[in-house]
């Protein structure tokens, strides 16, 4: 009787286990997936885009037009000096123009290039990066970014950057010695000053850029000197290469492949 009454109840754990979706054996749950995700919303004039993706879906991006900073600013690339501003309104033409050597050349020019620096980064690193299958970032990551992304000028700083950098110190590392001061932190948007200019850093895109099944992220840098209009954008891969470790790596990330002047992917 007690052998009948064991095998009832086996099958309806089991009966009960496959309606509820769930599994009896721990060793068969699947890891739960990071799927590729646009995280701070890209702004488009028929509207944004925020969440998960997919290659379609980044097919039809490459061409709606960018919401950027000033009615007037689609005309910022120009091959030299001398000659007329393309027209520049999607990522696509971004691409286009910047592969034919087209750039910016004053700061007005800067500041629209810097929409479509990170805009076309985000879908360049999406494009190539597929779900991930698990993440070793923390909520405080981006305090443990490698100090890498701060500049240095003269060859004593050099010397100082490369050995640090070298060593795996982060910006927490640096605001402990007081070598910058943090003034803003969350785990989307970090903001820290130097001595002389202050950087904005915000988390744009997730997703396994390098297929080694881990979470990579993608991540904007914007820097201004303190009481004067020079100023710089960036976007780097910013990863753990050791998820034991808490320093985070990064990359510098280009969306433009300098291949030939009909280069419009």
């Amino acid at each position: 009787m007690k052998k009948i009454i064991t095998n009832r109840v086996w099958i309806g754990l089991w009966l009960l286990a496959n309606v509820c979706g769930f599994s009896l054996w721990a060793d068969e749950t699947k890891a739960a997936t990071f799927p590729r995700r646009v995280i701070k919303p890209i702004e488009f004039v028929d509207g944004n885009v925020t969440g998960e993706v997919n290659d379609e879906l980044l097919a039809k991006l490459l061409n709606r037009k960018l919401i950027v900073g000033a009615k007037d600013g689609y005309e910022f690339l120009k091959k030299d000096e001398d000659s007329a501003y393309l027209k520049t309104e999607t990522v696509a033409q971004y691409r286009k123009a910047r592969a034919q050597g087209a750039g910016p050349w004053t700061t007005f020019d800067i500041s629209m290039d810097s929409f479509f620096v990170t805009a076309g980064g985000v879908l360049r690193f999406l494009e190539k990066s597929k779900d991930a299958e698990k993440s070793a970032f923390k909520d405080t990551w981006m305090r443990e970014l490698s100090m890498s992304l701060i500049s240095w000028v003269g060859s004593d700083e050099e010397v100082i950057y490369e050995r640090d950098k070298a060593a795996g110190v982060s910006l927490a590392d640096y605001a402990k010695d007081k070598k910058i001061k943090f003034t803003e932190s969350s785990a989307k948007r970090l903001e820290f000053e130097t001595e002389y200019k202050l950087y904005a850093v915000e988390w744009e895109a997730s997703g396994d850029y390098d297929g080694d099944g881990f979470e990579d992220r993608l991540i904007s840098l914007a820097w201004y000197y303190k009481g004067g209009t020079g100023r710089g954008y960036d976007t780097y891969l910013a990863k753990y290469p050791d998820p034991k470790k808490s320093v985070v790596l990064l990359e510098d990330f280009r969306q433009i492949e300098f291949r030939t002047a009909d280069e419009v992917d």
